[in-house]
């Protein structure tokens, strides 16, 4: 038998010099067929070299070239290999050369390991030349398909524009992209016109950093480049000729449009002027302008933009002609030839060849047999493989809007082609009919979703035609507008099913976010998975027609299935869909028949054991299915476990807890087979009523909720129309007749409506006529939204739908970089400051933050940290805090940095029931059935207790009193029927009584005579407009068109003006100046919203960073005082005075000009001492609930009555003497009441 070639890279020689991107190097290697018993190796392979500034080689190593090697190499024969030419575009830094022999594979080869070798030494790469913006143009001079690279210091927070001059057309082109040298196929700007003399590359928004530039040869030739960074401008025009005849579309790209922004077209050197009909707005970088030529004089015409006071005009930007109307004009390309199985991808071209702008025809791609199949190059493989021999497509535009090709427009699609079986693949290609009536009936069948119900079916079919009507030419303009709008939002769509799908779910539910109502009827506190029952309500036309075990319309929490990929049950011969609700995902049958993968790319595997289907997640959590797809238990990582139970009709009937508690539930046969009623462990019962199929009350512990519905046309019919909670609140919805939500009112107030518009996403208006508007994308995650001020903030994704890039109107940029599984790595903010992460499987494993500091995390196999190490300071190691589960997964002991451990003890139910410190000291927690906490105490190591508190509850589980120990002391709560606090009373009997408007709102307080303590006015749009104090002074609220404050006013009870407030906002929405007293204060923020200026007549005060946010200096009036920060982002000196943090970073003590001040910590890092030359003694405690509780100065103690509900206010304090103040909490801090009853009330 022969013997195999073993080639093997043995010496690897890098560039003797350092060099540049662009500048030629010399590598050298030698490759020997170590196989001496070898035959001599025939033909030719190829060689590969890479750059990388690891020597190990990974994904991040650089292609130099590839470098052919022709002739044989007999066995223990040798060759050398050279490559002498430009470095490509890697960052200054110390690179390794690799060398890969037959990277191809082509050679048989016994051992490919020796094929890869990493050069011994190192060379140093340097930076590009410099590029300095706003300075005079560089000359250059680049060869054909070579490139000639510059780098750019930028300060960000501006636009950036590139723009090259080349001697001729067809000479190159420039690409520009941040802290990376930009490639062909990605870059951050890119020309909008590559190829023409004049080319620039913009970028709307920076980030302050280097950007690199890249002007890449076609024929090559002479050029001059520049940068600069404009406010506001034009910078080029696209599609720039368009006939009288018509109408026809032009790109403006430029910097600082707003959606405001209006063109023109000028006739050079006349004032015939004639405005765009319509201009869409992409981003504050690009425009596009749509105009009437009709009639209008051939020449060239000046393109003017104007957005408010900012004007920008090209000369002679375009010409209008008399050319012919438009009409398009392909290239089909011939298929290779294919063996059985391959698949080739070719490239179909087109063009505009009129001077009128053509809508995008629908066009159908065919094989001649079903052997072929087809689908677009930017398409996803399908997991299955499944497609088919046909495509119907829209060759739309890509610098343009999608569904218009201006005249003159060239554009192509690629197509991969497949021969599945059968000949050779030949391809024919069709343009669909306009002006044809099309028969829906027959058709429907062919795109009605999966699964969805008649009813459902007949409200989504009618308002799929009400937009796709019933003609070719309508059903073509609703495809094109929806490919238009997709990639103004950054997701491009134009093969005809996907844009169906989309246009279907528009039809189905087009308001982004979330469920208008959603409500937890039982919940049980327990460990791990805990034991709740919440329904959703589902606004889409769909949902509401599905029939579930609560009903119509309704989901619950554990509405989880199996079904076969086209209904019924499951089976291991086919393709399994999960369903949760009304959310689908498809797994993929496997060759061994018993695991499915799924199709989205996910971690999960299903698999089936000829008894029940497991769904196992990354770290262990479990779904399990019976064979006929019912849920069968949920157990998450620890082994919690929740099981359901059902009847002998399949019926749920209990979900049980691995620890033995359960909620159960009884059904109503009479009500069409919904539940009737769910009960906890505690006995404590939901009752559940229906009409016609429809939840219409529930009666629980806290009262009863009422639901209406409305009938009528199918879009319409079973939406919800009312809520109406215990106490008698309404919320009503109303909705157009394609049952569409377009009005939301509380209490028939606080009115918000909703208008809808396939190409603009959807615009919520509230009462004060303020705005917002949210434009989804295919994804449906929102890729820009803009509110009434005209705060733009724009969103980009990457092809899985995660944001990779947010920029406002402002100037701000953050960028997201992610690894394979779409998980954030690197996060980089407007000041161009990066953190990053770094992930141990699925668990984070380590943070730096901008400034270089490290936090590691250890965690344990269920992705729980077991140890948080910090960056180490002075060159010391860091240190840990660390954490220890129990089986259930309960945190049951934390170890803090300084050593300290706090064990939590847990009962059988999983509530803590002592938290135990290091000193012996510890917290006891009592619970009743329903887990509410009922006493706690503050226990001393030697068994005194320090403080203690019980706690009472009604039926519904509201705290009714609470009371405090030592000093018997409490505090009593009632509610409305609303379950509103109605009042609080304390055990002097001060009461506070709480009154609430019809839309639910607090309006007044009173005490226990009466009197009106404060008493709150709302506008239409339910904002704060007056508060009325009960000594007559009142204060007032002037709102701008975003619901900002614009003026604060507060008034004497005369009426005469005791202080106002007056505000403006910066482009970003943060204060940029307040006018109190006559005396005008500015403020400045840096580009992340840190203020970094304040301003006044006579004083000035500037605010310095560093790039963790670590205030680093405050210059006022020219006096500079310098902070000092370690590696734990502490302060350690400020000015004269210096800091010093024990090993959990609370600051231990403080040393100024007036001596040293000493601060003690407890285990849960509270302040608990402060003794110092200027603060004195101070000694703190905390209630059972961590609230302040007593503060003793100098000896003297004054303890406070806390509120543990809601905000946890201060009610009241007392000194040893007696009261010493109540504290009125509504809004807000509103009055303090004195031991004598006096009030002092705040503005």
């Amino acid at each position: 038998m022969e013997s195999v070639t073993d080639l093997a890279v043995t010496v690897v020689n890098p560039p003797a010099a350092p060099a540049a991107p662009g500048e030629n190097v010399t590598v050298s290697w030698t490759v020997k067929n170590t196989n001496a018993a070898a035959a001599t190796t025939v033909g030719s392979w190829v060689d590969a070299v890479y750059v990388s500034t690891s020597s190990v080689f990974d994904a991040n190593a650089v292609l130099i070239s590839r470098v052919s090697r022709n002739g044989d190499l007999a066995g223990n024969a040798t060759y050398d290999g050279n490559y002498t030419g430009p470095l490509p575009g890697v960052l200054p830094g110390t690179y390794y050369v690799f060398v890969r022999a037959d990277v191809d594979g082509v050679v048989p080869d016994v051992d490919r390991a020796d094929n890869l070798k990493v050069s011994s030494t190192t060379f140093t790469v340097n930076d590009a030349a410099p590029l300095v913006l706003d300075s005079p143009a560089t000359n250059g001079n680049v060869s054909a398909g070579g490139d000639v690279w510059y780098r750019l210091n930028v300060p960000g927070g501006k636009p950036l524009r590139v723009t090259v001059d080349f001697e001729s057309a067809g000479a190159g082109t420039v690409y520009v992209d941040y802290g990376r040298y930009p490639s062909l196929e990605s870059a951050l700007g890119v020309a909008a016109n590559p190829g023409a003399d004049v080319q620039q590359a913009v970028i709307a928004a920076t980030q302050p950093g280097t950007y690199y530039v890249r002007v890449h040869g076609l024929t090559g030739g002479a050029f001059s480049i520049r940068a600069d960074s404009p406010t506001f401008a034009i910078t080029q025009l696209v599609n720039t000729v368009g006939s009288r005849i018509g109408s026809a579309t032009l790109t403006v790209h430029g910097v600082g449009f707003s959606p405001n922004a209006k063109v023109s077209l000028i006739r050079h050197g006349t004032t015939t002027t004639r405005t765009a009909s319509k201009v869409m707005y992409v981003g504050s970088d690009t425009l596009y302008a749509t105009f009437n030529l009709a009639s209008l004089p051939t020449g060239s015409y000046d393109v003017r933009v104007t957005d408010g006071a900012s004007v920008s005009v090209i000369e002679n930007g375009y010409t209008v002609n008399s050319a012919a109307a438009g009409f398009l004009e392909f290239t089909m390309p011939t298929v290779p030839a294919l063996q059985l199985g391959q698949s080739a991808t070719v490239s179909i071209k087109f063009v505009n060849s009129g001077g009128t702008d053509v809508l995008a025809p629908l066009l159908v791609l065919k094989g001649a047999d079903f052997g072929t199949k087809v689908r677009l190059s930017d398409q996803p493989r399908p997991a299955d493989g499944f497609s088919l021999y046909f495509l119907y497509f829209l060759p739309t535009s890509v610098d343009a809007p999608a569904g218009i090709l201006p005249p003159g427009y060239e554009g192509s699609v690629d197509v991969i082609v497949t021969r599945a079986e059968g000949n050779q693949p030949v391809l024919s290609l069709f343009e669909v009919n306009s002006g044809k009536s099309i028969p829906w009936s027959y058709y429907q069948s062919t795109f009605r979703p999966m699964g969805m119900k008649d009813d459902a079916w007949k409200g989504v079919l009618a308002n799929f035609l009400q937009t796709v009507g019933s003609t070719t030419t309508t059903y073509f303009a609703a495809l094109r507008n929806a490919a238009t709008y997709l990639a103004s939002v950054g997701t491009p769509v134009r093969e005809a099913t996907e844009l169906i799908g989309y246009l279907l779910r528009q039809a189905d539910d087009p308001f982004p976010g979330g469920p208008l109502h959603e409500a937890t009827d039982a919940a049980v506190p327990i460990a791990g998975l805990g034991l709740h029952w919440t329904r959703t309500n589902l606004k889409s036309v769909e949902g509401r027609h599905r029939l579930g075990r609560l009903g119509y319309g309704w989901v619950d929490n554990w509405d989880f299935g199996l079904v076969a990929e086209f209904g019924g049950s499951p089976s291991q011969f086919g393709n399994i869909a999960l369903n949760a609700g009304l959310n689908q995902r498809i797994f993929i049958r496997q060759a061994d028949g018993s695991t499915f993968r799924p199709r989205d790319g996910g971690e999960e595997v299903l698999r089936f054991d000829g008894v029940r289907y497991t769904l196992t997640g990354h770290e262990g959590a479990e779904l399990r299915f019976h064979g006929d797809g019912r849920l069968n238990s949920m157990q998450d990582p620890s082994g919690n476990r929740v099981t359901a139970g059902y009847d002998a009709n399949n019926r749920l009937v209990s979900l049980t807890h691995s620890d033995g508690r359960a909620l159960t539930f009884t059904w109503n046969a009479a009500a069409g087979g919904q539940i009737a009623s769910v009960t906890d462990p505690d006995g404590r019962v939901t009752q559940y009523t229906y009409s016609a199929g429809q939840l219409v009350t529930v009666t629980g512990p806290g009262g009863v909720e009422k639901y209406t519905y409305l009938g009528g046309a199918p879009g319409q019919a079973r939406a919800l129309a009312s809520i109406t909670a215990p106490g008698g609140v309404k919320t009503a919805f109303t909705y157009d007749s394609r049952g569409r939500l377009i009005r939301r009112t509380i209490g028939g107030m606080q009115a918000v409506s909703y208008a809808y518009g396939l190409d603009r996403g959807v615009t919520a208006t509230d009462a004060a006529k303020s705005t917002l508007t949210l434009l989804p994308n295919v994804f449906g995650r929102i890729a820009m939204q803009r509110d009434s001020s005209g705060l733009t903030t724009k969103v980009t994704n990457d092809a899985d739908g995660k944001p990779i890039r947010v920029e406002t109107l402002a100037g701000q940029v953050w960028s997201f970089d992610r690894d394979d599984e779409g998980r954030m790595i690197a996060m980089t903010n407007p000041l161009g400051h990066t953190v990053r992460y770094a992930y141990d499987h699925h668990a984070l494993a380590a943070f730096t933050d901008a400034r270089g500091n490290t936090t590691t995390f250890q965690t344990d196999s269920y992705g729980r940290a077991t140890a948080i190490t910090q960056p180490g300071v002075n060159n010391q190691p860091g240190l840990s805090e660390l954490f220890v589960y129990d089986p259930a997964g309960n945190l049951v002991e934390k170890t803090n940095r300084r050593g300290n451990a706090i064990r939590h003890l847990a009962d059988s139910e999983g509530h803590v029931v002592r938290t135990l410190f290091a000193d012996g000291a510890h917290i006891d927690y009592t619970y009743d059935s329903r887990g509410n906490l009922t006493a706690a105490a503050n226990v001393a190591a030697n068994g005194t207790i320090i403080n203690a508190a019980a706690l009472e509850y009604d039926a519904a589980d509201r705290l009714t009193k609470v009371s405090y120990q030592p000093d018997n002391r409490f505090l009593q709560f009632t509610y409305d029927a609303a379950g509103r606090r109605a009042t609080s009373t304390d055990q002097d009997g001060f009461k506070l009584t709480y009154l609430y408007d019809a839309a639910s709102r607090l309006s007044s307080l009173k005490d226990v005579t009466g009197k009106t303590v404060v008493k709150y006015t709302y506008d239409a749009a339910g904002r704060l407009i007056r508060k009325d104090n009960g000594n007559l002074t009142f204060t007032t609220y002037v709102y701008d068109t975003a619901g900002r404050t614009k003026t604060l006013t507060n008034f004497a009870r005369t009426g005469q003006v005791n202080s106002k407030f007056e505000y403006t906002y910066d482009s970003a929405g943060r204060i940029a100046a307040m006018i109190t007293g006559g005396v005008t204060t500015t403020y400045g923020y840096d580009l992340v919203g840190q203020l970094i200026s304040v301003t006044t007549p006579d004083r000035n005060i500037t605010y310095a960073y560093d790039a963790a946010g670590n205030r680093t200096s405050v210059t006022d009036n020219g006096v500079t005082t310098n902070y000092t920060v370690n590696e734990l982002n502490q302060v350690t000196a400020m000015g004269a005075a210096t800091f010093t943090y024990d090993a959990d970073g609370n600051r231990r003590t403080m040393t100024d000009g007036a001596g040293t001040t000493t601060y003690a910590w407890d285990d849960l890092n509270r302040l608990i001492g402060v003794d110092g030359p200027t603060a004195g003694s101070l000694d703190y405690s905390y209630d059972v609930f961590g609230r302040l509780f007593t503060t003793t100065h100098n000896g003297v103690t004054t303890t406070n009555l806390n509120d543990p509900a809601g905000y946890g206010h201060v009610m009241a304090q007392y000194t040893p003497s007696g009261l010493l103040a109540r504290y009125i909490h509504g809004l807000g801090l509103e009055a303090r009441q004195a031991a004598d009853a006096s009030r002092t009330f705040y503005d």
